[in-house]
């Protein structure tokens, strides 16, 4: 043992005699030993033991150390990052760079990293997460080091620590990274994972003190229980127990191991319908029984045990597991995940003077964070929740799929009942419906007012410190961020739903647009705007209303929601609330040498404004950050008059208790439909502005995770059906089996992350919340639009609204569809699709990626046919944006709403009206804007053409350079893609609107081309063997994809039936035939029966075949025919001849420059051109003037010509 120790912390006094025979040093009551403390640490808790890390490294000592025998202490993590915890001697020197388990001194475990920690890393352990019960145990007899997961031995960490040298003692030691959080238990409380034979640094109490308060609880949960006592006489009996009991209770060891689990049992016994109410008539008995300050004690350190439980308890066991909890009179008792403890905590606070209690003492803003925290499952948690996985391919039975089904939807259920009654319990502060008596001054003074004014403060100090953490890269606690977030949207269900006469949003009746968007946040934190950066707007767009005369604003459909509800009246909002999110109140955080934070704030004036007007009074927000200094013992409070006008009490002169109630327990139907009649005054702007404050803070990044989940769920299902594919090809080494064995573990374990995600994000009142807030977003962008509004939104609005539509329309994810905010959705996207309002491209495709992700959910279709917007602005839009950069995915989402189910080489997926999208394009976009399909068409043109030629670069490439080279296959599968989907959309207009191609020679021309090339170069012939050789060794090409040449055929066939039964001034067959691209072999060839058979047995997604024999031969007549008028013109003048393509004009036009050109060639100039080629000046085709003159002339020579030509053949024939 140290007996001359070289120095001590000042607050550690040297103990001898017993202390010293035990093996430890320092007082009795353990604690954090302040003055050791290198960096910034806050220290919180009733009994200030729970820190949190304000600098990057923050280090810190208990105030005990021990030499010899066996020891642990258990950590609690607030949050799952960087954390070394351990054990460390007085020569541990902590630095901003080095902390427990850095030096040779000091030993340290770190889960995050999954490391242990002697001076240099090695691996260890299990990844830990937030809410995890970490045991540190030390072993001086043996030398060993050794640490526990949630009671699961992770093995021995360290051996042959040094315990023998004199002067050698550890202290409990950690290093936070910053804004990490956990909280020590030294032995104040019982542990939760005791391990035989390793004592606590604090000593328990005595045996015989926990028997006395053991037979006491015991006693007095039997008297609760007797149903044939009075009330005054449970009070009498009652009063004797509490003057023995109560003394004891200021033990948290003896709070915690007693009292709380009496409050389990009670509110199981509760259950029954018979015995309903026995927490509430307990603390009712307390109320009367003890002084204001103990009372204020028992009900602060109760619930504070509790939402400790809530914290470290799972949302959702697996199914036939037992979750351990200390029971009253036995060892443990069965209970399903935190629930238990929420249904205890909601109950207690229902009984109003509990409330009260709470909101006097010390630890409300911690209480109402540590309740919010889920405890995240680790990869060992999952694999107990999922045991077995599913995925569609993977080769299982069906009784995986159903065995994770069933595991899905009870993490889905236990997930939404746990949230329900944190939201409730919530909302027992949030609600203001329940005034404080006149009388009760101090509480008043205390609470500015009311608990909501408290609730509100507390919110607003929440957001304000993550929103300044979120630029740090740090958090808390996701999941309590994600838990406050859904509660706000809870609390905003109806401002969200309601809509006014005009069935818009009634809270956009006078809403403070200029507040919300101008906030000085979003400019502290230098938020882009839609419109670009905020010192621009300010400058060029002052934000303020335009003249409706004056704005340059495409008419918008009004939004049109299913059902339009009649606005009820306006309620008052939380001032203090209010004025807190909306203004800067003047506050200075001071951080003492202990590292603990606190505030002051200047006092503010009070409202002159009367309560007759309807405005509310301003009042101080007061931080509940100190614990209210005890006065003079005052006497017991009394029975506030709005209990006994709710029947929960009858009150007698006195003012004291004559009986009690059950029937009005918090969960009496009584109650709750007093409670659900309320309507409580809303800060709707306020809150909306919160939500969006997490939201900018980390709540997008869940949204995100989920999207990442899904990913890399994909991509190893995708590994594992190719390793799979190589299994079947041949047999497998040793090396391939084990690679085969990670591959599936990789998958199992992604999909069972994915699961977890689903269960914790998307239960169905998540789902719900989610997307009434997406419908207000969409309608948030909507009001702003007739203003510079609109483009001063912060643009991360935009961002998180687009990842709510992908993380909804996830058809995998079987989410239930919200109908009533999907029409504002739908003409948001749709009206706003290509908004040059928004000023950065990306934030443009983020819309286009919203509207592709709303086509892809079938259950969607109905209501985008049913919306006026999506009518009106949606196809015009998609031909607006296919001219950008955009075009390969408006190219597809053009496709699912135009395509047919008889057109060659399309697939059977129609879940859209066909006719309603065709409709609008043939009767509303060509009658209405002409212009803008034309340049929609020229752009097809131009991409199929860059698309055809790609492909073939792209195949010799591939031949050239290695047919094992996988980037150039995909390559080469993507540009097919992409000529394939333009194939197919001129199919569609091909029957939409065949008068674009039939009654336009220039387009007619521009397509046949196209399409002759496509069957040049992928049937038959000396320019398709590349493709032929690369379409025989990909299977890619045989199955899930559409077939080029049939789309090309099919579309050839459509138009050449639409020439035949209607009017139309080309001849199609005419125009195929004249072309100089038409290889006639290859038509021959695509017309035997023989190709035909191979191709469909090649390519198995084939739909149907076109039967284009009839056509080819007409073709193949009319080409004989033309060759037999055929003309030389090599001999032609040369101001016969085309100076751009040097062919014999036909249609000969003069440019204003004088010079001569066929007609159809200075049109196709034109599409892409508005210049004259010759000289660059400005051209149209009203510049263009007919050279009829020229033209008869030209038509004059071919006549000669002719007529020539027919003289020979004539004698050859009379010969």
């Amino acid at each position: 043992p140290p007996t001359h120790p070289r120095r001590r912390p000042a607050s550690v006094p040297m103990e001898l005699g017993e202390a010293l025979s035990e093996g430890r040093i320092g007082p009795q009551q353990v604690a954090i030993d302040e003055s050791s403390i290198h960096g910034s640490l806050t220290i919180s808790g009733r009994h200030r033991l729970s820190l949190e890390s304000t600098s990057s490294f923050a280090s810190v000592r208990a105030n005990v150390c021990v030499f010899k025998g066996r020891w642990m202490y258990e950590a609690t993590l607030g949050t799952g990052g960087v954390q070394q915890i351990g054990w460390a001697t007085l020569d541990t020197t902590f630095t901003d760079e080095n902390g427990v388990g850095d030096t040779k001194d000091s030993y340290a475990y770190d889960g995050k990293r999954v490391k242990k920690w002697n001076g240099a890393p090695k691996a260890y352990g299990l990844p830990w997460a937030g809410g995890d019960v970490i045991g540190c145990l030390l072993d001086l007899d043996d030398g060993r080091v050794t640490y526990y997961r949630n009671g699961e031995l992770l093995g021995v960490a360290f051996t042959q620590v040094e315990c023998q040298r004199a002067g050698v003692a550890y202290f409990p030691a950690l290093t936070l990274s910053q804004f990490e959080r956990c909280t020590l238990n030294l032995g104040h409380r019982p542990f939760e994972y005791p391990v035989p034979g390793y004592r606590p640094l604090q000593a328990s109490p005595a045996t015989k003190v926990s028997q006395r308060v053991t037979y006491l609880i015991t006693a007095l949960k039997s008297l609760l229980t007797q149903r044939d006592l009075t009330f005054n006489q449970s009070l009498s009996c009652a009063s004797v127990l509490f003057d023995r009991m109560v003394p004891h209770l200021r033990s948290p060891y003896l709070m915690s191991s007693g009292f709380v689990p009496l409050l389990w049992d009670l509110y199981r016994m509760g259950e029954d319908p018979e015995s309903i109410g026995l927490v509430t008539k307990l603390f009712h008995i307390l109320e009367v029984c003890l002084h204001a300050d103990d009372y204020t004690y028992v009900v602060e350190s109760a619930l504070d045990y509790l939402a400790y439980r809530v914290l470290i308890s799972p949302t959702c066991v697996p199914e036939g597991a037992k979750y351990q909890i200390r029971s009253v009179n036995s060892n443990s008792a069965s209970v399903q995940g935190s629930l238990l403890s929420l249904k205890v905590i909601y109950e207690l606070l229902s009984y109003r003077p509990a409330k009260i209690a709470m909101l006097r003492g010390s630890t409300l803003s911690l209480f109402l964070e540590t309740i919010l925290y889920t405890k995240e499952p680790s990869v060992n948690d999952l694999s107990q929740l999922f045991p077995l996985v599913w995925w569609n391919g993977c080769g299982s039975a069906d009784t995986n799929q159903k065995s994770m089904n069933n595991a899905l939807a009870r993490a889905r259920v236990a997930h939404g009942k746990a949230e329900e009654f944190v939201q409730e319990i919530h909302l027992l502060f949030a609600d203001d419906s329940d005034p404080f008596d006149e009388d009760d001054t101090h509480t008043m003074e205390i609470l500015s007012g009311s608990p909501a004014n408290a609730w509100g403060a507390w919110v607003t100090d929440y957001v304000r410190r993550e929103t300044n953490r979120r630029w740090t890269r740090h958090s808390s606690s996701r999941t309590a961020h994600l838990s406050l977030f859904f509660l706000l949207l809870r609390r905003l269900e109806k401002p969200m739903t309601e809509r006014n006469a005009n069935g818009q949003l009634a809270v956009f009746d006078n809403f403070p647009f200029e507040d919300i968007i101008l906030h000085k946040c979003y400019e502290k934190f230098k938020c882009t705007r839609l419109g670009g950066l905020l010192s621009y707007l300010k400058k060029e767009k002052p934000f303020h209303s335009r003249p409706e005369a004056e704005s340059d604003l495409v008419e918008r459909e009004p939004l049109t929601p299913p059902s339009a509800v009649a606005s009820s009246p306006r309620q008052p909002r939380s001032s203090a609330l209010s004025s807190a999110l909306f203004t800067t109140p003047s506050t200075s955080n001071v951080t003492d040498n202990s590292g603990e934070s606190s505030s002051t704030s200047s006092a503010s004036s009070s409202s002159s404004a009367s309560i007759s007007s309807g405005a509310s009074p301003t009042v101080a927000v007061t931080p509940f950050a100190a614990p209210r200094p005890i006065t003079a013992p005052s006497p017991p409070t009394p029975i506030p008059s709005a209990r006994m006008s709710l029947g929960i009490v009858s009150s007698s002169p006195t003012g004291s208790p004559a009986s009690f109630n059950p029937e009005f327990s918090p969960h009496s139907p009584a109650i709750r439909q007093l409670r659900n009649s309320i309507d409580m005054p809303t800060s709707t702007p306020q809150l909306l502005h919160a939500t969006m404050m997490l939201v900018m803070s980390r709540i997008s990044i869940w949204i995100k995770r989920y999207g990442f989940a899904r990913s890399d769920q994909l991509s190893a299902i995708s590994h594992y059906a190719a390793s799979i594919e190589m299994k079947k090809q041949g047999g497998l080494s040793s090396l391939f089996k084990k690679e085969m064995d990670r591959i599936t573990d990789q998958a199992v374990d992604s999909t069972r992350v994915y699961c977890s995600y689903m269960a914790f994000l998307f239960h169905p009142s998540r789902v719900a919340g989610l997307y009434q807030l997406c419908g207000y977003l969409a309608e948030f962008f909507q009001a702003t639009y007739s203003t510079y509004a609109y483009e001063y939104i912060p643009q991360f609005y935009l961002w998180f609204f687009a990842d709510l539509v992908t993380s909804l329309t996830d058809p995998t994810a079987s989410l239930p569809f919200s109908r009533e905010p999907v029409a504002s959705i739908i003409s948001y996207v749709c009206s706003h699709l290509e908004d040059d309002r928004i000023a950065n491209p990306e934030n443009r495709g983020l819309v286009l990626q919203a509207v592709a992700l709303i086509m892809q959910y079938p259950d969607m279709s109905s209501a985008i046919e049913e919306n006026p917007a999506a009518r009106k602005h949606l196809i015009p839009s998609l031909l607006h944006a296919f001219n950008g950069r955009s075009w390969f995915p408006v190219s597809w989402m053009l496709l699912s709403l135009w395509k047919r189910e008889s057109a060659f080489g399309a697939t059977n997926d129609v879940h859209f009206n066909v006719d309603i999208f065709a409709g609008i394009l043939r009767d509303q976009v060509m009658k209405e804007n002409r212009k803008l399909f034309d340049e929609f068409l020229n752009k097809l043109f131009n991409n199929l053409n860059w698309g055809l030629s790609e492909l073939v670069v792209s195949l010799g490439e591939y031949r050239d350079g290695g047919m094992n080279n996988k980037q150039l296959k995909r390559r080469v599968l993507d540009v097919y893609d992409v000529a394939n989907a333009l194939t197919r959309l001129l199919d569609c207009l091909g029957g939409i609107v065949p008068e674009v191609f039939l009654a336009n020679q220039v387009n007619a021309n521009r397509l046949v081309e196209l399409l002759l090339s496509l069957l040049n170069r992928t049937t038959y012939g000396k320019d398709s063997q590349l493709f032929l050789d690369f379409a025989a060794k990909s299977a890619a090409f045989k199955k899930g994809r559409p077939t080029l040449p049939v789309a090309a055929l099919g579309t050839m066939d459509a138009l050449w039936k639409a020439n035949c039964s209607g009017t139309y001034p080309i001849d199609f067959v005419d125009t195929i035939a004249s072309q100089d691209v038409l290889n006639v072999d290859v038509l021959k060839h695509v017309s035997t029966p023989q190709w035909r058979d191979e191709f469909l047995a090649a390519h198995q997604d084939a739909l149907s075949f076109p039967d284009v024999s009839v056509l080819i031969a007409a073709i193949l007549k009319r080409v004989d025919e033309l060759a037999a008028d055929e003309v030389d013109d090599s001999d032609a003048p040369d101001e016969f001849l085309d100076p751009l393509m040097q062919t014999l004009m036909r249609d000969p036009v003069r440019l204003p420059s004088g010079i001569l050109v066929d007609r159809p060639t200075i049109m196709r100039h034109l599409l892409n051109h508005a210049n004259d080629p010759f000289n660059r000046a400005p051209l149209t085709v009203d510049d263009l003037i007919p050279a009829d003159d020229i033209k008869k002339q030209i038509q004059e020579w071919i006549a000669t010509k002719r007529a020539k030509g027919k003289e020979p053949a004539q004698a050859t024939q009379k010969e």
